[in-house]
């Protein structure tokens, strides 16, 4: 499964290669899983570790690390509406 955002096998060893990571059959098969997953599946999957209880990711000092991604792109989504000087 390809498409124009390079996710296919091939970007996906290079990414693992590029990054330490061993590009495995195995590795190669769990990084494309995350990638390939559409927004809905991510919702699922949100919902699903929501009812485990799942831990929210935080950074070294104890922050939501997803509020701050959330504010970040609402930072560069601003910067972008701005008008050019």
């Amino acid at each position: 499964m390809s498409n124009s955002l390079g996710n296919c096998n091939r970007d996906i060893r290079k990414f693992c290669r590029e990054n330490g990571i061993k590009p495995s059959a195995a590795n190669v098969d769990l990084i494309a899983k995350e990638v390939r997953r559409t927004s809905q599946d991510n919702e699922r999957h949100d919902a699903r570790e929501k009812a485990r209880g799942g831990a929210r990711a935080v950074d070294n000092a104890g922050r939501d690390v997803e509020a701050a991604r959330k504010d970040y792109v609402l930072r560069q989504l601003a910067r972008r509406n701005e008008p050019r000087r």
